[in-house]
């Protein structure tokens, strides 16, 4: 029963396997027997002894006391995270308690009355978040976000308000930060439910925790293909919990500066959004929900078991054989390039030890000194795992978020496109959802995120936001998947070809808007010919009518009627040329015809 907001669970001996209230499930304290349906058991079970364990350090649960022996029992239970519960080590009783305990406490849950808080509209929430995304970014650095031409002048503008920083300053900051955590915990959820519901061709970003450079480019490059591009909030984990960053403030405002770059893309309030900024809890779950972290392991396991050579299937296995054998361990990761430290591409580094050292010194700008201390003294390939995990644990929660929101997993750099090839390969993944995307389209994008195309995002913003108004990306769309049908042969692999056919099909269309300008360009120069012709008859005629007095019933205004006539004429041709010509200029084609090739 529930009692001053607290849950109470008196249980007798011989009310172990009491049956649970209507619609939870059984309260079974002994695993089944084998296979995947043992390992769901633990999972569950192992997540039910987590949530019991947080419920009675806070309070919410007690238990008659009879049963303190195993209350006890079960919080002496200790786990690390991805660690599933082993029941020969636990008495029946104690899992018994910890099955029943737990549905207790999500039956409480659920008869609590909800929080009266009205959920937010999508085009209102977008709005709102980018709201408090501005407030936060102006309340550290005193500009908004469009004053600052780079990051490098971020950076160096943020250390020196950090340097005089003010009572004043660091009470907006830290109020605008509370604004955003009252808006997460209050809509969090709500956002989360409007990705799921827009329809059209949308992508998850993912492959990546932070949202930089390389992000925002490929975000403007696929705007120009795609619906909807959904981007899970690189602000949020900033609120989740604290995170092991050497300035937190420097790195939250990098992400800020980038994501609020989008934010013209937000104002348009499109129907269909071009972007759509998400939380997707991705620390929340790895902290605490036992199936993401089992995932995770997973994932891992799989993907050093066929880089290696050996069947490793949970995080025990993987820990063993690293242990066991390191130098076959080593030679696998560095053969199939799993460990590569930020910025490095595939291939660039073949030497542990030269890869380690690079790591430690990429980290070491952005992690607290401490940790960076603490990963120096490690062994090698104690470093190579922590990094393999770090780099594989995002493509499994990208995995996870296109499921979700029923959506094509995206990525943006050569190297994350490396990692869940790996991962995808060894784990029996599809990178490609076929109700969603053709496989010539999922090529086509791969193609355009490619260094060859880096131009594409060059377009601004802004013009970026009016293309899409005017659904420019729906015929850009059709036109290139006519150009590109031959693609259909091309293997997942014959990424180059892909890529020259896309690099041929967008010249194509360019070329041809060019002559489309030429042919706007020759129509009005053939009508002012005309107009020119027939206003300068009219003129002669006009002016001899002055002189010659069989044509003066034409009258004295002739000259000037015929003249004034003329100039209308070509103004009115004047104007529609550049009607026309700042239309075609205007679309797409036009946008990208005139986008520098820097």
């Amino acid at each position: 029963m529930q009692l001053n907001g607290k849950v109470h669970l008196r249980m007798t001996q011989d009310q172990d396997n009491s049956p649970p209230a209507s619609g939870a499930a059984p309260a079974t304290t002994a695993a089944p027997a084998g296979g995947a349906d043992d390992r769901a058991w633990l999972i569950e079970t192992t997540q039910r002894l987590h949530n019991l364990q947080r419920a009675v350090r806070a309070g919410e649960f007690r238990v008659h006391e009879s049963l303190a022996p195993l209350v006890e029992e079960v919080m002496a239970i200790s786990l690390v995270p991805g660690e599933l519960l082993d029941p020969s080590r636990v008495t029946s009783k104690a899992i018994g308690l910890v099955r029943t305990g737990a549905m207790a406490l999500r039956f409480t849950a659920q008869q609590r009355p909800p929080d009266r808080i009205a959920p937010i509209g999508r085009a209102e929430g977008q709005a709102e978040l980018f709201r408090h995304f501005a407030q936060i970014f102006a309340a550290f650095t005193g500009h908004s976000y469009d004053a600052f031409p780079s990051e490098v002048e971020l950076a160096s503008a943020a250390r020196q308000r950090a340097q005089h920083e003010s009572p004043a300053m660091l009470r907006a900051f830290e109020e605008a930060c509370a604004g955003l955590g009252k808006f997460y915990q209050a809509h969090g959820s709500d956002l989360w439910a409007h990705a799921r519901e827009i329809g059209g061709l949308k992508l998850v970003l993912g492959g990546q925790r932070t949202f930089g450079p390389s992000a925002f480019r490929g975000v403007r490059k696929m705007a120009l293909y795609v619906d909807t591009q959904l981007i899970a909030d690189p602000v949020f984990p900033f609120f989740e919990r604290q995170l092991d960053l050497k300035a937190g403030y420097v790195e939250l405002l990098r992400q800020l500066y980038h994501l609020l770059q989008l934010t013209p893309l937000v104002q348009a309030t499109l129907p269909v959004p071009p972007v759509f900024v998400f939380p997707s809890f991705e620390k929340v779950l790895e902290d605490g929900d036992v199936q993401t972290q089992i995932g995770i392991h997973d994932l891992v396991a799989q993907t050093l078991g066929a880089a290696c050579g050996v069947v490793l299937t949970t995080m025990d296995e993987v820990m063993q054989f690293v242990r066991a054998d390191p130098d076959r361990f080593i030679d696998g990761v560095m053969r199939e390039q799993l460990f590569l430290p930020p910025g490095v591409a595939p291939g660039e580094i073949v030497s542990a030890g030269a890869a380690v050292e690079r790591y430690i010194a990429e980290v070491s700008q952005y992690r607290a000194a401490e940790s960076v201390l603490q990963l120096g003294k490690l062994p090698v390939q104690a470093v190579l795992l922590t990094g393999i995990a770090e780099r594989l644990a995002p493509q499994y929660h990208l995995l996870e978020n296109a499921t979700e929101l029923s959506a094509q997993p995206m990525l943006t750099q050569v190297a994350h496109w490396h990692f869940f090839q790996k991962a995808s390969n060894a784990s029996a993944l599809s990178l490609h959802r076929k109700d969603i995307l053709s496989a010539d389209a999922l090529r086509a994008l791969q193609a355009l995120q490619h260094q060859r195309l880096a131009w594409l995002a060059n377009v601004p913003v802004p013009l970026l936001a009016e293309l899409l108004a005017n659904q420019e990306n729906l015929a850009f769309r059709k036109e290139l998947a006519e150009h590109t049908k031959t693609l259909s042969a091309a293997g997942q692999e014959d990424l180059d070809r892909v890529v020259r056919e896309v690099c041929h099909a967008i010249e194509a269309m360019v070329q041809g808007h060019q002559k489309t300008i030429g042919e706007i360009e020759r129509k009005y120069g053939d009508r002012y010919q005309t107009t020119l012709l027939a206003g300068g008859f009219g003129a002669l005629l006009g002016g001899a009518a002055m002189f010659l007095p069989a044509l003066s019933v034409l009258g004295a205004a002739a000259p000037l009627a015929a003249g004034a006539g003329m100039v209308g004429k070509l103004a009115l041709d004047r104007f529609n040329q550049g009607q026309e010509a700042r239309h075609a200029r205007l679309s797409l084609l036009g946008v990208l015809a005139t986008t520098p090739r820097d």
